[in-house]
């Protein structure tokens, strides 16, 4: 590893070696959201909520992806940063290898499965006669043709930034078709809100690991402390902006007044959540931490699905605005 390198996760302040690492991670997760919220932008100039809904549905699809990509790529890089805290570089290697080969082969796998049960799919996640064949449309082309770059993308970010290189890593339900739409605008503009928080925690698990392995262990929890509080300021900031602003946001994407008013109550709920997922991403975050790898399996076991479960049953048999509270347990 480079000299720079060293000075980033051995000697450099720690304010300045989160922005270092976490700024350029915010920045690639926040291009990644733009690309995906460009879709929904331009069918909604077009002005007719089924073609948002029809997007929205495949939206649970397509961050699958995310997820795939997080697998390798983020637990991947804790790996590596820990190997090269320990000195272990040869083993770092066979890792960074390992993630890169596994990821590609899984979304190329997850790509065709999704083709394949198209006609599966498609009325679970709530499709009807209106929305089907746009949705599968959608499908072929975001996941079917589009899952390889999608998911390889994040994931080699990711494996970069373990080694430094911040800089150089960031280069359905059966509601109304209307009600659909404005949700999935919702949930597209709050993940501006959610890819900060997982830029952050994600940019500066690489610091924790590496300082974890090598046993500075005053540097780890000063690293832990300081993340706490930017993401605690962070995110709060941009819930109340998102919360204040909620109707201008919406009709950006659609000028259609009932979609509109759906989107605006739908980003209030989903934005008074937002200091919690930040939180939530802390937490997985200090789990991630090799000692203990036992405790990261039972907290989401323990806390996060005993409340999951009742949200998806109340959600399935109320009213549309009963599945948004839920949405923050949902996302990870």
């Amino acid at each position: 590893m480079k000299e720079k390198n060293e000075e980033l996760f051995c000697s450099m302040p720690i304010p300045k070696a989160i922005l270092v690492l976490a700024v350029p991670t915010v920045l690639s997760q926040i291009i990644t959201i733009i690309y995906n919220m460009a879709d929904t932008f331009f069918i909604g100039q077009l002005g007719e909520p089924r073609q948002v809904a029809a997007a929205t549905l495949i939206m649970p699809l397509f961050m699958f992806m995310t997820a795939l990509s997080n697998l390798f790529g983020v637990g991947g890089s804790s790996l590596i940063s820990r190997f090269l805290g320990a000195n272990e570089h040869k083993k770092a290697s066979h890792c960074c290898a390992f993630c890169i080969w596994t990821t590609t082969v899984s979304a190329f796998l997850y790509g065709i499965f999704m083709l394949l049960f198209r006609p599966v799919l498609m009325p679970i996640l709530g499709a009807n006669e209106e929305t089907l064949p746009l949705a599968s449309s959608y499908l072929f082309w975001t996941i079917g043709i589009g899952a390889v770059p999608t998911v390889l993308n994040p994931a080699l970010a990711h494996l970069i930034r373990a080694e430094g290189y911040s800089k150089q890593a960031s280069f359905g339900v059966a509601f109304g078709n209307i009600a659909v739409a404005g949700m999935g605008i919702a949930k597209k503009i709050n993940m501006l809100a959610f890819a900060v928080a997982q830029g952050i925690t994600q940019g500066t698990l690489p610091l924790i690991g590496y300082n974890f392995t090598s046993g500075n262990r005053k540097r780890m929890l000063a690293a832990i402390r300081t993340l706490f509080l930017f993401s605690l300021v962070v995110s709060i900031t941009i819930a109340v902006l998102l919360y204040t602003n909620a109707s201008g946001v919406t009709r950006l994407f659609i000028n259609d007044q009932e979609t509109v008013q759906y989107g605006r109550t739908f980003l209030h709920i989903i934005c008074s959540a937002c200091p919690m997922t930040t939180m939530t991403f802390f937490t997985l975050m200090y789990f991630r931490q090799p000692v203990r790898s036992v405790s990261r399996f039972f907290y989401p076991c323990c806390v996060k699905e005993p409340l999951t479960f009742p949200s998806c049953v109340c959600s399935a048999t109320s009213s549309v605005l009963t599945v948004l509270p839920g949405q923050p347990l949902w996302r990870k």
